[in-house]
């Protein structure tokens, strides 16, 4: 659950939806998205950053692969669908970085329960020789 402007976003495992208005007895429950939001892998950034008058913004992976960010009024807009082809996961983490003025969306994403298909390894073979 994240609070927008003008409502509250709500994310299950199979979509996120936007409980939109103020007044409970009068909000209308809408569809946001059609794909759900990796669990612990979201983060509120500044609006600013997103071209948006806001103090802060939802930011999230979603199941499809795609981060994507809720916009005040409801709207989904996808940030990575076009540049980075991520598959399925399990749950993850993000954060913001701010660093010489430049801001950077940081993130780790894990699979869950099957091995992880990315990866690396490394090895050394050393030979300790005593004169």
């Amino acid at each position: 659950v994240q609070p927008a402007d003008e409502g509250i976003y709500i994310s299950t495992a199979s979509g996120i939806y936007f409980l939109q208005g103020t007044d409970p007895f009068t909000a209308e429950l809408n569809d946001a998205y059609g794909h759900g939001v990796v669990p612990f892998a979201f983060t509120r950034v500044n609006g600013e950053k997103f071209g948006v008058p806001e103090d802060s913004v939802p930011v999230w992976w979603t199941k499809d692969g795609v981060m994507s960010v809720g916009l005040p009024s409801g709207e989904v807009r996808q940030l990575t669908r076009d540049r980075l082809a991520a598959p399925e996961y399990g749950f993850g983490a993000l954060s913001i970085r701010e660093r010489e003025g430049m801001s950077q969306m940081v993130s780790s994403l894990q699979k869950g329960g099957d091995a992880n298909n990315m990866g690396a390894s490394d090895s050394v073979v050393a030979e300790i020789r005593r004169c």
